[in-house]
């Protein structure tokens, strides 16, 4: 749980959390995020990849590659100025 403390002082543009499973209790530090939703998607063995599920995921990793990479780019700006 010292990771958790850790994040509460860091700039919060640069942290996208992803949830993994819906049952889980968060730390408080972690309700105020926007929270990645990839909990219907942590499955295990071959077969989720032969899934039509398989393309929602793959939908949702791209989304979130974008978000990341818009928030590297918030952050390189915001440390320029």
């Amino acid at each position: 749980m010292n990771e958790i403390a850790g994040l509460q002082h860091q700039d919060r543009s640069r942290i996208l959390p992803v949830l993994l499973n819906r049952g889980v209790d968060l730390p408080p530090g972690f309700r105020d995020y926007s929270l990645v939703d990839f909990s219907d998607f942590a499955f295990i063995g071959e077969g989720f990849r032969k899934s039509e599920r398989y393309i929602d995921f793959q939908t949702k990793v791209r989304e979130l590659a974008r978000d990341v990479a818009d928030s590297i780019e918030t952050s390189k700006s915001a440390t320029l100025s």
